[in-house]
């Protein structure tokens, strides 16, 4: 994960698994609202509320420009980040997200190939994330947050 990057038309985050940008959101807003994308497995293609809910956020679906990335597309939509995260609980997202993730990251392994971006990577950013999401699960679940790993 990189914060800040130096991409033309400015992005608050990237998230790469090799060279490929497998998740951004742009920088600039339109109407308080930024543009979201992720890429996953075209298997999203077969859950159209998902679609739906995308196109009535002023987003797309598209195949990715990655000539190694045979079966992935990009989602975007447009939506503050206080409701963007709501993409992770439709139907069909983490199953496609897994699906295409997964096997970049075994690929890479496999390969024993190392992401071109590591000098940039935020690993504080990362941690402070992690940090965040178990302090969320202490809240909604009553969990332990000390138990959490």
């Amino acid at each position: 994960m990189s914060l800040l990057p130096k991409t033309k038309g400015g992005r608050w985050f990237t998230l790469n698994i090799g060279p490929h940008e497998v998740a951004f959101s742009t920088r600039k807003p339109e109407d308080g609202k930024f543009t979201h994308y992720l890429v996953l497995d075209r298997l999203i293609l077969d859950y159209p509320d998902t679609i739906i809910w995308i196109g009535l956020r002023a987003g797309e679906v598209r195949d990715a420009e990655y000539a190694s990335a045979e079966r992935a597309v990009i989602i975007g939509f447009q939506e503050d980040f206080a409701n963007a995260e709501k993409v992770f609980n439709l139907p069909g997202v983490r199953r496609a997200l897994i699906a295409y993730w997964s096997e970049a990251l075994a690929d890479l392994r496999e390969r024993q190939a190392s992401s071109v971006y590591a000098r940039f990577h935020s690993y504080d950013a990362v941690s402070a994330l992690l940090e965040y999401k178990r302090a969320a699960d202490t809240v909604a679940y009553g969990i332990d947050a000390a138990s959490v790993v």
